[in-house]
């Protein structure tokens, strides 16, 4: 059954398998334990923030080899020593495999209670998974709730910590589409067959030297059996993990962060049957100067209930606009959102995109009757709202799992002619220009507020998300102050 309104989904790297020979390898390389007594710590936190460190796919557990986690328990996973004492969070995917029932997990830090969303919906006789990024405490173990039996597969992707690669904005784009031969590497041919490599290398990805990660929308169509995709960086041999599981006449979709080898290519294989390949670069994580990931956890749509302010089916081609800012954390320039499809009555897809854009591309891909989630993350509007259209009649649920940001309430801050010291950087509030010390000095400031940001100089010139600029007459020893506020009222003054 489909949990009632609490449905929930995390941010989306996929793993797969399948009770059929269509899985990736069994295999458990950390210790794990089952338990039905439910963790009773206090809630995870929400100050993790960081970077992305990427590591080869890893299986961390795999149930297959034992009995299903019951129903209403918990499956315990140690984290293994690649993931160091510095890291605040886990990019981890969860697969559900051999479940009697549909029904749903939730992925948490052990060291907390169990929270009231979840990052998976599972599918009777069809293994599904879903990527959560994953707040660690002390123990260092994950817990996996199981509201129905089931197998249980826990793939490590990263980490998130200091020090790690930075989330780049781009216009995402299609690198890798097998059914065209337009859009294809000259070694690939038409469909992909089993254990066939397809290799994207960073002028494919549209991606600079500097890049170590990309985010991507993998998805799978026309397989001509059950199936995995596994998503990896090339060098060394294939992992035992995967990203997305398809079968025959049904198109199966999942996010993924994917660390690029050092000579930044990523390699995709196909396990047990063929199918077409899409991917579509959302990001680039690495270099300098980018935006870092902040957790947060909310839901702040379901059409089943009113949440949000969303009544009813979305009716086919029907968008509607979400207003996620009082729940990311603040500066946040690119959103990540859980998006469920629940109660479809035809196949359709959902595109997400900022307000007053368009997007040529899917978010997610749903199917009738069947409950659908994936990651998107997707930048705001400069107002911080998220437009989202469904193409066929269904109930959408929306989830905050956090976002990226540069974390300050200003994306950028310059005063001309003159030198200003230090560099903008977004956390920094003071800051000092050498002038004239007789007479006046003419300059001018220009700067932007982050989405849903207002940004005023010195009490003029306001507005939100948007560049603005204003010139200014000062002497010396004077202050112009910009003023960065948010729709909640809090601000922070640069002077």
């Amino acid at each position: 059954m489909f949990r009632p309104t609490m449905l929930g989904v995390s941010a989306v790297l996929v793993a797969a398998t399948i009770a059929v020979p269509t899985v990736s390898p069994t295999q458990a390389a950390t210790p794990t334990s089952v338990s039905c007594t439910a963790p009773t710590g206090p809630p995870a936190s929400s100050n993790v923030s960081g970077g992305f460190h990427g590591l080869t796919p890893d299986r961390l557990a795999d149930t297959r080899l034992g009995a299903l986690v019951p129903a209403g328990c918990w499956l315990r996973v140690d984290l293994p020593s690649s993931v160091p004492a510095a890291a605040e969070a886990v990019v981890v995917t969860v697969t559900a495999v051999d479940a009697p029932d549909a029904g749903f997990f939730t992925t948490h830090s052990c060291d907390s209670r169990r929270d009231g969303t979840s990052n998976l919906n599972v599918h009777v006789a069809d293994p599904t998974s879903n990527m959560a990024i994953v707040p660690i405490g002390s123990s260092r173990e994950l817990c996996i709730y199981t509201e129905q039996a089931a197998h249980v597969l826990v793939d490590l992707f990263g980490w998130i910590g200091p020090g790690g690669s930075e989330f780049q904005s781009m216009a995402g784009f299609r690198a890798l589409d097998t059914r065209s031969p337009f859009i294809r590497p000259p070694a690939v041919t038409g469909i992909v067959a089993p254990n066939q490599r397809v290799t994207l290398d960073r002028a494919r990805l549209g991606v600079p030297a500097d890049a170590t990660a990309v985010m991507v929308n993998l998805t799978v169509t026309d397989g001509t059996d059950w199936g995995f995709l596994t998503a990896f960086p090339c060098a060394g041999s294939k992992p035992g993990t995967s990203n997305v599981n398809y079968d025959v006449g049904v198109t199966r979709a999942s996010t993924a962060i994917v660390a690029l080898d050092a000579a930044g290519m990523l390699c995709l294989e196909l396990g047990e049957a063929s199918a077409h390949i899409i991917v579509d670069v959302v990001s680039w994580l690495g270099g300098s100067g980018g935006l870092e990931f902040d957790t947060a956890l909310a839901r702040v749509a379901d059409s089943r209930d009113g949440t949000g302010g969303w009544s009813g089916t979305f009716a086919a081609g029907e968008t509607r606009v979400l207003d996620a800012t009082a729940d990311l954390p603040a500066g946040t320039q690119v959103a990540t959102l859980g998006i469920v499809s629940t109660g479809s009555t035809a196949n359709g897809f959902v595109q997400v995109s900022p307000c007053g854009t368009t997007t040529e591309t899917s978010s997610l891909n749903f199917v009738a009757r069947v409950d659908i989630t994936n990651l998107v993350a997707t930048p705001l509007a400069p107002d911080g709202t998220v437009c989202i259209t469904a193409s066929a009649p269904t109930h959408l649920v929306v989830d905050v799992f956090g976002g990226f940001g540069n974390g300050g309430l200003l994306q950028n801050l310059a005063v001309g002619p003159v030198e200003v010291f230090p560099a903008f950087d977004p956390e920094q509030t003071d800051y000092v220009a050498y002038c004239t010390s007789n007479g006046a000095n003419a300059l001018t400031v220009s700067t932007q507020g982050a989405p849903g940001v207002t940004a005023a100089i010195a009490g003029a010139g306001s507005a939100t998300g948007v560049p603005v600029s204003a010139n200014r007459s000062v002497a010396a020893n004077d202050a112009i102050v910009v003023d960065a506020s948010l729709r909640s009222g809090e601000s922070v003054e640069y002077w």
